[in-house]
């Protein structure tokens, strides 16, 4: 069958293709913009066989998918701009000094959460600072500030942004804004344990449906994990005690391996209901009055943060306050149960749905010509490797070209840690030729 002419339509928003016939004589291939209902046609004139029109729609909609309704901001950084802008940039760029500030010397923080994960920065609040700092260096040295919201496993944070952008573009003239999340990842080691990292990924396009997979799907997953968990560990397990004392009531969902605080909270859990049967008391009651003591102080402010509260440290606690039970720390059947939807090795491969691995990763992002991912804190992982190098350079050839970068001037290590270490991994990685970058990994409330 063929059309004499061919007319699709399509919305920008929702892809509906029409076909009419048109009898005036238009060009071969007219491309005409309907103002009014923001709709886009093509006209394709004389013979036009099926099989194409059919070729022409599928890209058109996989074309579409891929589209950035932020590209035309002129303050958001795109791939090409950010790698050229890295190779100008020098450790002291990212040394947030008052010095280096009233110098304008301090050009770039690549490593930052808002309050949609971990931070406490809201986000218009970051880009109102950004801001009043980009117009501050940029009237002394004509650079403008550039820096990136990376929330952990979450892009909500740089949606909002965009959106705020989008609103005022002259506002944000004298800023750099680079969209970016930091993703969690696990990956079998040469031991056959599970070992974790965090990768930073710059100029996302936020609403791709392959970074949501691997944002929202996963921080859903992590959910579904922590209520099966609960409800397989059944009668003495409380969702509402985990809350409490493990996790925040939004089931914090936006941290990576979440599934080992549910695992210590089962197992102080178990050890608080057997010792409740020793003292002839209620068990909740007993959990209630324990847990008070061990992760708090006398004045009421916490003093174990909820990702270190342990079955080992509670034990610990019970020894050192004196308080006599003949129950074990660790119970293998509680592990068992908690297992069961906790990622794990079967036959030498990672398996579980709350925790991406670090090749579903790049499988996923392959074919994201946009991106940029590279090692955040990379001490952090390589510390707890087997070996180093060969995992480090596994994972650089292992990720399609993907891999670019690596953040050498963390600005977060703590003074207790050996430089000397620190470097030896930054070696690794400048041997592999990957671009520097840095940033504060800020999550306090103020951003400058």
């Amino acid at each position: 069958m063929q059309f004499n002419n061919l007319i699709i339509k399509y919305n920008s928003k929702n892809f509906q293709p029409s076909f009419k016939s048109k009898n005036n004589n238009q060009p071969n291939c007219e491309i005409d913009n309907d103002k009014n209902k923001k709709k886009k046609t093509i006209i394709i004139s004389t013979a036009v066989s099926i099989p194409f029109v059919t070729l022409g729609i599928i890209y058109g909609i996989k074309s579409h998918k891929k589209t950035n309704i932020y590209n035309d901001l002129p303050c958001v950084m795109q791939k090409n701009e950010f790698l050229s802008t890295l190779k100008t940039k020098k450790r002291e760029n990212y040394q947030k000094t008052t010095q280096n500030m009233e110098k304008g010397i301090f050009q770039l923080d690549l490593h930052s959460h808002s309050n949609y994960s971990d931070g406490y920065a809201k986000v218009e609040n970051i880009l109102n600072q950004a801001c009043e700092y980009g117009n501050k260096i940029y009237n002394k040295t004509g650079n403008k500030f550039i820096f990136a919201l990376t929330d952990h496993d979450s892009v909500e944070g740089v949606i909002e942004a965009l959106e705020i952008i989008k609103k005022d573009p002259k506002k944000f003239k004298n800023i750099k804004f680079v969209p970016g999340v930091e993703l969690s990842f696990n990956i079998l080691d040469k031991d056959m344990q599970i070992k974790s990292g965090e990768l930073l990924i710059h100029c996302i396009n936020p609403n791709d449906k392959n970074i949501q997979s691997l944002t929202t799907k996963t921080k859903n997953n992590r959910k579904i994990m922590i209520d099966k968990t609960i409800e397989n560990l059944g009668v003495g397990y409380s969702i509402n005690e985990l809350k409490k004392y493990f996790l925040k009531d939004n089931y914090e969902t936006f941290a990576y391996n979440l599934h080992y605080r549910v695992h210590n909270y089962a197992q102080i859990k178990n050890r608080v209901n057997k010792m409740a049967k020793e003292q002839s008391c209620e068990p909740c009651e007993l959990f209630e009055k324990l847990m008070q003591k061990y992760v708090f102080d006398i004045n009421g402010k916490r003093k174990i943060q909820k990702p270190n509260i342990t079955y080992e440290g509670f034990d610990k606690f019970l020894i050192a306050n004196k308080i006599e039970t003949k129950t074990k720390a660790f119970d293998e059947e509680i592990e068992k149960k908690c297992q069961k939807y906790s990622p794990k090795v079967v036959n030498g491969k990672i398996v579980g749905e709350s925790e991406n691995n670090f090749e579903k990763i790049i499988e996923t992002l392959k074919d994201d010509k946009n991106l940029i991912i590279g090692f955040a804190h990379p001490y952090f992982f390589a510390k707890d490797l087997v070996n180093p190098k060969e995992t480090l350079t596994y994972m650089v050839k292992n990720s399609k070209g993907l891999i670019k970068t690596t953040e050498k001037f963390h600005m977060g290590y703590s003074n207790s840690i050996d430089k000397a270490k620190i470097e030896e991994c930054n070696k690794i990685l400048d041997d592999l030729n990957l671009e520097p970058l840095g940033g504060y990994d800020n999550h306090k409330a103020n951003f400058i």
